[in-house]
Formats: C-alpha cells, structure tokens, sequence
C-alpha cells in the first residue's frame, strides 16, 4: 500500500507517537534539523538499533529513545563513510600492485588472459564502451579499441567488481607461490561496503545482532580486530569483522 507525503511537522509527530522523546533536542531543532542535514527516511532508520516495549499500552513504541540519539547516529554514521570510502580506495589500490606484482613474474603476455576474461564475460566489452561517454577514460578506451586490451591498462578502465572477477580468474590460472595470501573473497565485501558508503546508504544501522546475517565472518579479520584495544572478539564478531571464511 503506497503512503501519504507528510510535511515536516508531521514527521515529528509520527516520531512522537511511535515514542521518540524531543527533550535533549527539541522539536523546533529537529524540525531544523530535518529542514537543513537530513531527511526523514534517513534518519528514522536508526531507530531500528532501538528496542521497543512487547507489551502493555506503549507495545510497538521506543524505550527511551531520543530524537538526539539518531542524529548523533546520522553524524557518526557519516564519518564512518568518509573513513570507509578512503579506506576502500587505498585497498583497492594495494591489491592492484599485488595483482600486477605477480603478473609481470608470470608467463601470460597481458592480451591472452584479457581475452579470455572477455569470452567468460561478454558483456563486459560494451560496458566498457557505454563508460567511454560519461568517464575520465575517453581517451584510454579510444586508444586501447585500436591497440587492443591488455592487463595492464584494462583494469584502468573497469569497475572493481568486475577487477575482482579478472582478480580470481587470474589466480585459478597463476596460482600464487607458497605461503602467499589472495583476497578474492574479502573484496567482495569490500566492494559492498565502498557501494554503500558512496551512495550515502546507512550503515550503522546494519550493526544490530543478526542484521548483517548474509556476510559470513572472516576469522582472521576477527582476530586481526580483536586484539585492537578496547575491541574484544565478542565485538568484533558483532561490529562489522564480515567476510567469507
């Protein structure tokens, strides 16, 4: 069933009926607030982080739950982001002058995996070319349809998501020498996490027991994250150690 628009004011109506209290921030400064920072959708998905009572007349309502809460949510939240999306380039970026390191030590030219890559996933040649028109690579992808596509300048001009797909076809063919890590499977939440942070999705809202049930936990991120101080493994299990084991 589609909902009705309702203004601001009514917003903060609904908040108060559903229990979010307005005395640490009132209701003149949340309206402000929702005016100026955020907008309502955002910020009432953080109250999912907040129990609510099972019974009695108040059932279904907050406990406790302050409209500054959410907002000191909504900003943290953002300085989470900020960290994530610099974070995922500088590891995205390690992980290419790993890949590279180990291609230039191997017996592939650069052209024949690049095909090969292009036969598994045939698409991928027209989605470079439809990038060709509202991208920095212009140039790159003009220059490389004549010269033809190697390892080297293709993973210039590809989406990380697909750099992962070249990334694991890459090792099944190479395989890494003895006691070297690869991290295909890692990336893939990486590449999760970067995609939500660049679109401004929520993300501490997903922290509650059981809501980031569809990432497994990568035990060695748990361990790594754990001996951080004040982080105990039980948190680190909890608060964002997801990856595939």
């Amino acid at each position: 069933m589609q909902r009705l628009k309702i203004s601001i004011e009514d917003q903060i109506e609904h908040m108060k009926f559903k229990g979010v209290k307005f005395n640490i921030i009132n209701e003149e400064q949340a309206k402000q607030y929702l005016c100026d920072n955020t907008y309502f959708f955002k910020i009432k998905a953080y109250a999912k982080m907040f129990d609510t009572y099972r019974t009695g007349d108040k059932k279904g309502k907050y406990v406790d739950l302050e409209f500054a809460y959410l907002r000191e949510l909504a900003v943290i939240d953002m300085h989470l982001r900020h960290f994530i999306l610099k974070a995922a380039v500088d590891v995205e970026h390690a992980i290419k002058v790993q890949f590279m390191d180990d291609f230039n030590n191997c017996s592939s030219n650069g052209y024949d995996i690049v095909d090969e890559y292009f036969q598994i996933y045939p698409d991928l040649k027209n989605k470079i070319l439809r990038k060709k028109d509202n991208s920095y690579c212009e140039d790159l992808i003009d220059k490389l349809e004549k010269e033809g596509y190697a390892v080297w300048n293709l993973i210039e001009i590809i989406s990380f998501g697909d750099f992962i797909n070249l990334y694991r076809l890459f090792y099944e063919k190479y395989p890494p020498e003895k006691g070297k890590k690869i991290y295909a499977y890692p990336m893939y939440n990486i590449k999760s996490l970067r995609n939500a942070a660049a679109h401004n999705n929520c993300i501490l809202n997903q922290l509650m027991k059981g809501k980031n049930s569809r990432y497994n936990h990568n035990k060695k991120v748990i361990s790594f994250v754990s001996k951080i101080d004040g982080i105990g493994k039980a948190e680190a299990e909890l608060y964002g150690a997801a990856g595939s084991t």
